[in-house]
C-alpha cells in the first residue's frame, strides 16, 4: 500500500511539473507575440490595426 501511494505521489508531482513547464512555455509564446507586435508598431507607427470584420457589409456596422 505504501508503494502504491508513493507511486501516486510521484506521478502527481511529475504531472504538476509538466503543467508548470507548459504554462511557462505558453507565457513565453504570448510574450514573444506581444514583443513582435510592438516591434512592428515601432518600425511603422502609422500602420492601421487589423480589421477583424472587414468582410462584413458596411451597412450592418452603421448605427441607426
Amino acid at each position: 500500500m505504501h508503494t502504491l501511494l508513493s507511486g501516486f505521489a510521484v506521478t502527481a508531482a511529475a504531472l504538476l511539473g509538466l503543467a508548470a513547464i507548459l504554462a511557462l512555455l505558453l507565457l513565453i509564446k504570448v510574450e514573444a507575440r506581444c514583443l513582435a507586435r510592438l516591434k512592428v508598431q515601432a518600425i511603422d507607427p502609422d500602420e492601421q490595426p487589423p480589421r477583424f470584420f472587414a468582410d462584413v457589409d458596411q451597412r450592418y456596422l452603421q448605427r441607426p
